[in-house]
């Protein structure tokens, strides 16, 4: 019918300025009570967690039969 693309508009220019509005009042609320974050690890224990990590990724993905997820995906 005519006028229905144009009222979809306006129903979804609405809709994103009312998100808009409750993402903008959900971070001011976040942020009243905002705390600083305090690092609770070294510098080296949070390399070394990462490098075992990393050693396990490996480790898995030289597995015997092992697919990748994202093989021929380019990814």
């Amino acid at each position: 019918m005519p006028g229905d693309i144009v009222d979809c508009d306006v129903a979804c220019i609405g809709a994103w300025r009312a998100l808009e509005a409750a993402i903008r009042e959900f971070i001011a609320a976040h942020n009243a009570g905002a705390k600083p974050f305090i690092w609770t690890k070294t510098p080296d224990e949070i390399l070394a967690s990462t490098a075992r990590f990393a050693q396990r990724t490996l480790n898995v993905k030289q597995a015997p039969g092992h697919m990748s997820r994202t093989i021929g995906t380019g990814h």
